[in-house]
């Protein structure tokens, strides 16, 4: 399956970090991007259940979850859902780490390191449009100054 197929700014997005701070930073930065349908979860406490996670077409998962290795999550997904796009994200980026994310089948492995620019480098490589950093930026004439 094409990693980037049917993604858009609309598609269902599911964040899953123990984080707060971390979750809320990937979900500031999708919006950044143009992305608005996004779900964050800190807990795993019923995220099975959830009816975001089936919906969602693209799902980020920390490697380094409290309640389970994110690698044993990326494998349950892969299992349920084969079709899902589950990019792993981790401040450890071990080779080994990212091997066995890939050949768990992750689509992709990014470093929190710069999380912002791997998210919009990533999507850049699928193709999906993504809104510029500088979208809301006016240009202004230039003013004329007298000596």
């Amino acid at each position: 399956m094409n990693a980037q197929t049917n993604l858009t700014r609309e598609s269902g997005i599911v964040i899953i970090d123990d984080e707060l701070s971390m979750a809320e930073l990937a979900c500031d930065i999708l919006r950044e991007l143009g992305f608005n349908n996004i779900v964050a979860y800190t807990s795993l406490k019923n995220l099975t259940e959830e009816t975001k996670i089936a919906e969602a077409q693209l799902i980020f998962i920390d490697i380094n979850l409290k309640e389970t290795s994110g690698l044993v999550l990326l494998a349950w997904f892969k299992n349920k859902y084969p079709d899902k796009r589950v990019v792993m994200f981790s401040g450890d980026t071990r080779k080994d780490l990212v091997s066995e994310a890939k050949n768990l089948g992750a689509c992709s492995f990014l470093s929190k390191v710069e999380l912002h620019k791997n998210m919009r480098q990533l999507f850049t490589k699928w193709k999906i449009p993504i809104l510029s950093r500088c979208n809301n930026i006016k240009e202004q004439p230039p003013t004329e100054t007298n000596p």
